[in-house]
C-alpha cells in the first residue's frame, strides 16, 4: 500500500462525479487517502451494482494524485485505459468506475499555497504508473487524448484470476473435507494452475493477496467451529464477535511470521476472508451485478463471470474447497431447500429466479463445480434485429407475415441472449393473448395480455398445462425449452389443432435440434423415432437457426422448411464472406430460390407474399 503524506501537505481538492444518465455532483476533500466503493465506509460512495464494495483508492503523495484499483470486478479506467497498477492522474483526467466518471479539481487556495511552498500537483504525463514500492512515480508513455466523458464501451483485457489452488501435484492421498469432499494438497502459488483457464502472467499483488487469504482462512477455521456456517446458516452475534477477534489475532500472527506480503491490503484481506465464512465470498459481487448474466466456477480458485458473452475472471476466487461449499450451502439455504449431506447433483432456483447447478462430493473427482444462470430480461423487435444485422429486411418481412398467418415456428439456437432476443422479437410481432412456457429468460417483459407458465417443478403435468393453454381462444403459445415432456406436449397440442406456436430448442444447429427433439419425444412416449420425425416435420411450418459468430455478434443464419425425411430446405441463408482486420465477420443474407410451401396457405388467408423476395440479390 502506498503511504500517504500527512494531512497538512494535502491540498483542498474536489472530486467531480458524473453519473451515466444522471446529474453531476461535487465532493470536497483534504484527505491524503480516499477510498471509493459501493457501500458505506468509503469516503466516496458510488451506489451502483457495477461498482465493487471496495473498488478503488485515490492517494495524494509527493504532490501527485495516484489512483489504484482494489481488485474490483469491473476494473478501474483512466482516460478509457484499464489500469493494473498505481496510476498518476491530474486535473482533467477522467477516472471511470462503473457508470461513474470522476475528475479531480484542486481548489484555488491550494494552488496559492503550492506556489508559495514551491510544490505543484501538475502537469504530469497522463496514465503514468507508479511502482508501489518506489518513493517516486515513474511515468510511462501517454495514451492518446479522448474528450468523451462516458463509460468506456470497449473494456481492456480482464484481470488474471487468482490461482490459489489446483490439482494436487503429488500422489499423496487427499484429506477428506466437509460432506465427503476432498481438500486438495496445498502447493506454492508459483506452482499452481487453475484447470480450464488459459495460462497468463500472474499479477504479483493478486498472488500475494491470494496466498495471504488462503493462509488466514486456514488459521481461522482451526480456531472456530464452522459447523453452522458450513450449513449455510448466518452467524449469530456471539459467533460474529468471536470471528472478528480471531481474524485480528490470526492476521497479527501471520504478519509476525512474515507470511503476509507488504503489498497486501489488510482491510481487504480481512473482508475477503470474512465474506467467505459468513457470506458468498467471490460470488457475492457478480451475483449482485445486473450486467453479469452467468457465473461459472470450474474450480474453487477460478470464478468466471460472463457479461455480454465476454468471460471476465473474478479475483480473488475462493481460498479452498470448503469455502466454495459454504457459498453453495448458503445459496441452497436461500432457495428454501438446504443442501443435503449426501447430495451430489445440485439444482436450485434462487429467490431472484436464477438457476443454480453444481456437482459436489464423490461425483466431483477433481473438486466441486458450480454455475449460476440469471434470469435474462430480454426485449427486442424485428426492427432492432434488422438494425443490428441479425436478419435482412426481406427475412424480417417474410417471418412477420408467417406470424400473421399463425404459422408454427421452430427456433433453434444457443443458450444465450441471441436466441432470447430472436424469441422476444417474434413475440413482439404477435397480437392477442400470449402464453409463454418460460425457460430461464424473461422474453415478455411488461407486455399486456401475457401469461407466464413453468413446468420445471411439475414436468409430469406438461401435457395437461399445454392443453389448457391451447384451449384459450386466440392465444399464441411460446415454448422456451423444447425438451423432454414439454417437446411431447407441444407436438401433441399441434397435432390436435393448436396453431401460432413458437417453440425454441436451445441447441447448436437445426439439424441437431430436430434429432434431439425426436430423441426426447421417443424417450418420453416410447414411440417409434421414424413416426415421431414425421410428426415433427408436419408440425412446424418454418424453422429458424440462430448462431453467434466468432466476433460475438449473432445472426439468423438460416430460415428453412423441414422436408419429409427431416432434411432442411433452406429459404434464406447467411453466408460468411470474410473476417475483417478487426475480427468482424462479414457476410450477406441471400435467398436460395426456394419458394416455401406456406405461401399458398398465407394467400388463402389474404396475406400476399412477394414471390420476388425469394430470388432477390443478396443483402448485407
Amino acid at each position: 500500500m502506498i503511504s500517504p503524506h500527512s494531512k497538512a501537505q494535502v491540498p483542498v481538492f474536489s472530486i467531480v462525479v458524473s453519473e451515466k444518465g444522471g446529474a453531476e455532483r461535487r465532493e470536497e476533500y483534504d484527505n491524503a487517502e480516499i477510498n471509493v466503493g459501493r457501500v458505506q465506509g468509503n469516503e466516496l460512495m458510488l451506489p451502483k451494482g457495477n461498482v465493487s464494495k471496495r473498488h478503488a483508492r485515490l492517494l495524494y503523495r509527493d504532490g501527485r494524485f495516484i489512483v489504484t484499483d482494489l481488485n474490483s470486478t469491473n476494473g478501474t479506467y483512466v482516460n478509457r485505459r484499464r489500469i493494473s497498477q498505481a496510476t498518476i492522474v491530474r486535473e482533467g483526467d477522467r477516472i471511470y468506475i462503473g457508470d461513474f466518471v470522476l475528475r479531480i479539481e484542486v481548489a484555488e487556495r491550494s494552488r496559492s499555497n503550492e506556489a508559495r511552498d514551491g510544490t505543484s500537483s501538475g502537469p504530469v504525463p497522463r496514465d503514468s504508473t507508479v511502482d508501489s514500492t518506489s518513493s517516486k512515480p515513474e511515468p510511462t508513455a501517454a495514451p492518446s487524448e479522448d474528450s468523451a466523458a462516458s463509460y468506456p464501451k470497449v473494456p481492456g483485457p480482464p484481470r488474471v484470476p487468482s490461482t490459489r489452488g489446483s490439482m494436487p501435484l503429488s500422489s499423496e492421498p487427499a484429506v477428506k473435507g466437509p460432506r465427503g469432499t476432498e481438500q486438495l494438497k496445498e502447493v506454492s502459488v508459483s506452482e499452481r494452475s487453475v484447470p480450464g483457464v488459459a495460462e497468463a502472467p500472474l499479477d504479483p499483488a493478486a498472488v500475494a493477496h491470494s496466498d495471504a487469504m488462503a493462509a488466514l482462512a486456514d488459521l481461522v477455521e482451526h480456531e472456530i467451529d464452522t459447523g453452522s456456517l458450513d450449513r449455510g446458516e448466518p452467524p449469530d452475534s456471539k459467533l460474529d464477535d468471536r470471528l472478528t477477534d480471531v481474524l485480528e489475532k490470526a492476521y497479527a500472527a501471520l504478519q509476525k511470521e512474515g507470511k503476509v506480503a507488504a503489498s497486501v491490503d489488510r482491510d481487504a484481506l480481512l473482508d475477503d476472508v470474512r465474506a467467505e465464512l459468513t457470506d458468498l465470498g467471490a460470488l457475492a459481487e457478480p451475483l449482485e451485478d445486473s450486467s453479469v448474466t452467468e457465473i461459472a466456477v470450474p474450480h474453487y480458485a477460478s470464478v468466471l463471470a460472463y457479461r455480454g458473452g465476454v468471460r471476465i475472471p473474478i479475483s480473488p476466487g475462493f481460498s479452498s474447497e470448503a469455502a466454495l461449499h459454504r457459498a453453495l450451502a448458503r445459496l441452497c439455504h436461500s432457495s428454501g431447500k438446504p443442501l443435503g449431506d449426501d447430495e451430489t447433483i445440485v439444482r436450485r432456483t434462487l429467490p431472484d429466479g436464477a438457476s443454480l447447478s453444481a456437482v459436489v462430493g464423490d461425483a466431483a473427482l477433481t473438486g466441486a463445480m458450480l454455475s449460476v444462470r440469471k434470469v435474462d430480461r430480454v426485449s427486442s423487435t424485428f426492427e432492432e434485429l434488422v438494425r443490428n444485422g441479425a436478419v435482412s429486411r426481406a427475412m424480417a418481412r417474410f417471418i412477420q407475415q408467417c406470424l400473421s398467418a399463425r404459422a408454427n415456428l421452430l427456433v433453434v439456437g444457443p443458450k444465450d441472449s441471441s436466441t432470447s432476443s430472436t424469441l422476444s422479437a417474434l413475440i413482439a410481432a404477435c397480437d392477442g393473448p400470449l402464453i409463454v412456457f418460460e425457460g430461464t429468460d424473461d422474453v415478455v417483459g411488461d407486455r399486456p395480455l401475457a401469461t407466464r407458465l413453468s413446468v420445471g417443478a411439475r414436468p409430469g403435468d406438461a401435457e395437461k398445462m399445454f392443453q389448457v393453454a391451447s384451449e384459450m381462444p386466440g392465444a399464441r403459445i411460446a415454448v422456451d425449452g423444447l425438451v423432454g415432456p414439454m417437446a411431447a406436449a407441444t407436438l401433441d397440442a399441434i397435432g390436435a389443432g393448436a396453431d401460432g406456436v413458437i417453440a425454441v430448442a436451445r441447441l447448436p444447429s437445426l439439424a441437431r435440434g430436430v434429432g434431439r427433439i425426436v430423441a426426447d419425444i421417443a424417450a418420453t412416449t416410447g414411440g417409434a423415432p421414424a413416426a415421431i420425425r414425421e410428426g415433427v416435420v408436419a408440425s412446424f411450418d418454418l424453422a429458424l437457426e440462430v448462431a453467434r459468430l466468432r466476433d460475438g455478434r449473432y445472426r439468423v443464419t438460416r430460415v428453412s422448411e423441414l422436408a419429409g425425411d427431416g432434411s432442411l430446405k433452406d429459404i434464406f441463408v447467411f453466408r460468411v464472406e470474410r473476417t475483417a482486420a478487426g475480427g468482424s465477420v462479414e457476410g450477406v443474407f441471400q435467398p436460395t430460390g426456394v419458394v416455401p410451401k406456406i405461401i399458398d396457405e398465407m394467400a388463402s388467408r389474404g396475406i400476399n407474399v412477394e414471390s420476388s423476395m425469394f430470388s432477390r440479390p443478396p443483402s448485407r
